[in-house]
Formats: structure tokens, C-alpha cells, sequence
């Protein structure tokens, strides 16, 4: 299995460049490399109207800092903030220069990959990247993956259960947040075997937008029609409102379509991580390197 660099003509986008410059300019940044892109076309031709042909493209970054706390919900709220306008959309992932080098010495198979692999955008002091890489050993790489699936989908699996029982009890402010966490689990069930990170967020949309390096599937549940968009919304506030705010009310039908979206997300995410360990086993067999 053949893990492909990203090029230059990959990136040269105006707005991307543009989102780095003010990166680099608003935090501590050292580095920021694009580990990943992915695009959407649609295009309509009907003999009633001009026509429809659109492309959006969807960048993934690590902006390594020189802080030493965490701004990977920082970054990813001020990219939101500045650049929602729909030509492009951005997942950032951040950490900490010092974290990064600790990580690849200990053989972390995303930083390994994405600063060896991923485009260098830019760097504080105009030089590449000196660091050593370690070869990622294939069946290290298959035991983990299946180690973290069994794991997470495990705390998935029973905080949909949890989320059952209390709807069928009429909880649906308690089934609600406990279809977040389901949501969260799986999230990180599929970021873990598929990347070997773990997120620092808890935001859902943000976990899901990061999924989506692998697998636009999982949107696509949540993004179906306006109702599912609201619904999704309605989950994503539970994480905090279901505890504190009073006014935060779910209704049972609500409750009960979120739960179906939800299952929906899970079993999937089940059969999109199978199959990923499966690429792993059949790449141990071949001896091949990562």
C-alpha cells in the first residue's frame, strides 16, 4: 500500500494561502503542513435552467505551535470564524513542536506520516522540517487499529444502548447527550484506526469534518435534508445544554429520529473500520512498508 505525498499543485489555493499567512500572524506557529485534501464535485444540466457545476474542496492541516497549551480548538474556531463561506472548508489539527518530536521518536504513526508525507506550507524560520523518521512497522500499526475499534466502538456500542433504555424510560434530554457521546466514541474509533490520532475535541462537527479525511459517509447521515441538519445541531448542543441549560428541551420524536441517525453512524463506522484492518492485515501479509 503505497501512502502518497501531497504536491504543491495539491495546495496552490488562493484561500488556503491566505488562511496560513493569518495563522501564522494570530498563534505561535512553527509549522503548518497540509496532510490532506478531499473534493466534492456536483454538477446539474437541465434544459430549464443555466446549469449548476461546483467544486469544493476540503483541507486538512497540523499547525504545530511553539505554546505549550493546547489552541487546537483555538485555531479550528478562528478559521471558522474568519473563512465560512463555502469555497473551501478547513480541519485543523494542532500541537505543540515539542509533543510532535516526542511523538515521532516514539514511532506516533500520524506525526511520523504527516511530516514526512504532508506539503510544508509554512515554516517560522523558511527551513524544512529536520527530523528523524522511523520506519512504522505494519503489524504494530495492525494492533493498534484493532486494539482502539474494539475498544471505542465498544464505549459506543453501550453508550447507545444507555441512550436506548433512557428513551424508552422518557429521558430524551438524557438519551440525547448519551447519542453525543455514542457520536464522539465512534468519531474517535474511526480517527484512531484510520489516522492513529486521538482528537483533543469533544465537538462533533468538528470530529465528523475530521472523519471525513476518510470516509465522506458519515456526514452525509447527519447532512441528508434540513431536518437531519437540525437534528444533528440539536445533538451537538447537548454536550453542555442538556446539563446546564433548563431551557434545553428534546422532544420524544426528536429523541427517537437522533437515535436512528445515530445507529445508522455506528454501524457504519463498524464496517468502514473492519475494512481498514483488513488493508492492514492484507499489508502485513505482503510485507510492504507503510
Amino acid at each position: 500500500m503505497k501512502i502518497a505525498n501531497i504536491k504543491y499543485a495539491d495546495v496552490s489555493d488562493a484561500i488556503l494561502n491566505k488562511v496560513v499567512v493569518d495563522l501564522s500572524q494570530a498563534f505561535p506557529v512553527r509549522y503548518i503542513i497540509c496532510w490532506g485534501i478531499t473534493t466534492d464535485h456536483q454538477e446539474r444540466i437541465t434544459c430549464f435552467d443555466n446549469g449548476l457545476k461546483q467544486i469544493q474542496k476540503h483541507f486538512f492541516l497540523l499547525v504545530i505551535t511553539d505554546a505549550n497549551t493546547p489552541l487546537e480548538q483555538d485555531i479550528q474556531d478562528y478559521i471558522e470564524s474568519k473563512y465560512e463561506n463555502g469555497e473551501i472548508v478547513i480541519t485543523a489539527i494542532s500541537c505543540g513542536f515539542a509533543n510532535v518530536n516526542e511523538g515521532i521518536m516514539e514511532g506516533n504513526r500520524f506525526f511520523i506520516t504527516v511530516c514526512s508525507k504532508g506539503y510544508l506550507m509554512y515554516s517560522s524560520d523558511g527551513l524544512l522540517i529536520q527530523l528523524d523518521y522511523p520506519v512504522l512497522d505494519h503489524d504494530i500499526t495492525l494492533t493498534k487499529a484493532e486494539q482502539h475499534f474494539h475498544h471505542r466502538y465498544h464505549m459506543a456500542e453501550g453508550f447507545l444502548l444507555a441512550a436506548e433504555q433512557s428513551l424508552d424510560g422518557g429521558y430524551y434530554n438524557h438519551a440525547v447527550f448519551l447519542l453525543h457521546q455514542t457520536t464522539e466514541q465512534a468519531c474517535i474509533a474511526i480517527t484512531k484506526v484510520f489516522l492513529g490520532y486521538r482528537p483533543d475535541t469533544h465537538n462533533i462537527k468538528q470530529l465528523i469534518d475530521l472523519c471525513c479525511s476518510n470516509s465522506k459517509k458519515l456526514k452525509t447521515i447527519f447532512t441528508y435534508n434540513q431536518v437531519t441538519e437540525q437534528l444533528f445541531d440539536l445533538m451537538r448542543k447537548s454536550d453542555v445544554d442538556a446539563r446546564y441549560q433548563n431551557a434545553y428541551v428534546v422532544q420524544s420524536t426528536e429523541a427517537e429520529s437522533l437515535y436512528q441517525l445515530v445507529h445508522e453512524f455506528v454501524e457504519l463506522t463498524q464496517v468502514l473500520c473492519k475494512e481498514k484492518i483488513g488493508d492492514y492485515q492484507i499489508l502485513g501479509a505482503s510485507g510492504d512498508h507503510l
